[in-house]
C-alpha cells in the first residue's frame, strides 16, 4: 500500500461550495450560518482542513534528531488510513480501512492498530489492515490500554439536566471500559463526576441558546456547541500514591481548563489543576518523574505553551513556547526516550521534535495538501496527535 511518502504532495480537489470554519477561513456570501448549522459543519470535518501558510513545506524539513532509529505514527485527520515514517519521512507501514475518517491511533501489541472513527466507533485492526473487532459508539479523542488488554474509552451522550427551573440538553462526556475482545463493560459519567466544576455561566449560555430559538431543546447535542461542556480529549492510566496501579486515570477536560486524576472504582476525583492557568489544553500525560506534561493551547493568548506540571506542589513551568508556536485546536505532546519533546502542532500540520536546549531538531509538515481551484489557495490536513514507537517493537519483516 503506497503510503504519503510516496504520493504527490499536493492532491487537488474540487472545494467549490464547500463551507469553512470562521476561524479557519473566510466565510461564502450568503446567509449567515445560524448556531445548529456552525455545530452540524463541525461535526462533518470541515476544520481538518487549514490554509497552509507554508505550502511548499511537506515530509521533513528539518533533521537533526539523534534519534535516528525512531519511527513516527500518524493519521491525517480527513483519512480512514495510519502511517508509520522514520526519521526521514519515508512511509515504512501504513494501515486504512473503511471510509470514517480516523481521528486518533494508538499501537497495541504485535502490531495491532486501535483507530478512533470520531463518533461513530473504535477499530480493532491487525498489521495487515484486517479487522478484529469494532465498538460502535459516539467515541471520541483517545484511550487508554491496560496491562490485560481492557481499554478505556472516551465517548459522548446527551441528556438533559436540570438548572434553574429548566430542564436543559447537555453533551455528556463518558469514560467507556472495553474488554480485551471488544465488549462494553462498564462506563463513568463525566457531569455525575464533575458537575460541581460546570460553570453555571455555560448552563445559563444554552437555556438562553433555547429561549431565543437558536438552539432546539429536543435536538442531538453537538460536539463544540455551547452544550458541550466537559470535551473531555485525553485519557491515560497514571500512577497515584496510595493506589494500585490501573486504578486511576489522568484526563484534560478542554472545557473546563481542567487536567485531573481520578479513581474509577469507586469514582472519586483526587486531584484537579488548571483554573485560572490552561486555556483549553490538550494531551496531559504523566512524566517517569510523576510530572503532569500539557499541550495548552492558549486560545485567549493566541499562543501555544508545553507545560510541566508538579502536582504535589501545584506549581508549573513552561517547557517550550515560541512566537509562531499556535494550534487554536487539537495539539499533543510527548517526551521522548532521548529526554526532547516530541510536538504536534496540529492546526498547520506540523510536528517538531525540540531538545532540552528548546532547539527545533526535527520538523515534519503533512505532505496532505489540496488546492482550491477557485482561489488557488492550499490547504493542509491537520495531524492530531503524533507518537514516537520503537522499532523493535514491530513486526517491521512482515
Amino acid at each position: 500500500m503506497p503510503g504519503w511518502g510516496r504520493l504527490a504532495p499536493i492532491i487537488a480537489l474540487v472545494l467549490s461550495g464547500t463551507a469553512c470554519d470562521s476561524d479557519h477561513g473566510s466565510r461564502p456570501s450568503g446567509p449567515a450560518f445560524g448556531a445548529q448549522e456552525r455545530d452540524q459543519l463541525r461535526e462533518l470535518g470541515y476544520v481538518d482542513w487549514h490554509v497552509a501558510e507554508q505550502p511548499r513545506k511537506h515530509l521533513v524539513t528539518v533533521d537533526r534528531s539523534l534519534q535516528r532509529d525512531a519511527l513516527h505514527l500518524y493519521t491525517s485527520r480527513p483519512r480512514a488510513s495510519a502511517h508509520l515514517v522514520a526519521i526521514t519521512g519515508e512511509t515504512v507501514h501504513s494501515w486504512a480501512y473503511g471510509t470514517g475518517a480516523w481521528q486518533h491511533v494508538e499501537l497495541g501489541a504485535d502490531g495491532e492498530l486501535f483507530a478512533l472513527v470520531k463518533n461513530q466507533a473504535l477499530l480493532k485492526l491487525d498489521w495487515n489492515s484486517n479487522l478484529l473487532w469494532s465498538v460502535s459508539h459516539k467515541v471520541h479523542h483517545d484511550l487508554a490500554i491496560a496491562s490485560d488488554g481492557r481499554l478505556l474509552l472516551l465517548a459522548r451522550r446527551g441528556r438533559k439536566v436540570d438548572f434553574e427551573s429548566q430542564s436543559i440538553p447537555i453533551l455528556d462526556d463518558l469514560i467507556l471500559e472495553v474488554s480485551p475482545e471488544g465488549a462494553i463493560l462498564r462506563e463513568w459519567s463525566m457531569f455525575d463526576l464533575f458537575k460541581d466544576y460546570v460553570r453555571e455561566d455555560d448552563l445559563r449560555a444554552i437555556g438562553l441558546a433555547i429561549a431565543t430559538g437558536e438552539m432546539d431543546p429536543d435536538a442531538q447535542p453537538k460536539s463544540d456547541s455551547a452544550s458541550d461542556l466537559f470535551h473531555t480529549n485525553s485519557i491515560e492510566w497514571i500512577r497515584w500514591k496510595g493506589h494500585s496501579p490501573e486504578s486511576v486515570v489522568l484526563l484534560s477536560i478542554r472545557q473546563l481548563d481542567l487536567v485531573a486524576a481520578v479513581q474509577l472504582d469507586p469514582p472519586e476525583i483526587l486531584w484537579v489543576w488548571g483554573d485560572g492557568i490552561l486555556d483549553r489544553q490538550h494531551d496531559a500525560k504523566q512524566l517517569e518523574d510523576g510530572a503532569i506534561l500539557v499541550f495548552d493551547n492558549g486560545v485567549s493568548r493566541k499562543g501555544s505553551r508545553i507545560l510541566e506540571i508538579e502536582p504535589e506542589r501545584g506549581t508549573f513551568r513552561v517547557l517550550y513556547e515560541a512566537p509562531s508556536f499556535y494550534s487554536r485546536r487539537r495539539g499533543g505532546v510527548e517526551r521522548t526516550p532521548g529526554g526532547s519533546l516530541l510536538i504536534t502542532d496540529s492546526a498547520h500540520g506540523r510536528i517538531i521534535e525540540v531538545d532540552p536546549q528548546g532547539d527545533v531538531v526535527w520538523e515534519f509538515w503533512n505532505p496532505d495538501l489540496q488546492v482550491n481551484p477557485d482561489n488557488g489557495k492550499t490547504k493542509r490536513a491537520a495531524i492530531y496527535r503524533m507518537s514516537r514507537v520503537a522499532r523493535e517493537s514491530l513486526p517491521l519483516e512482515r
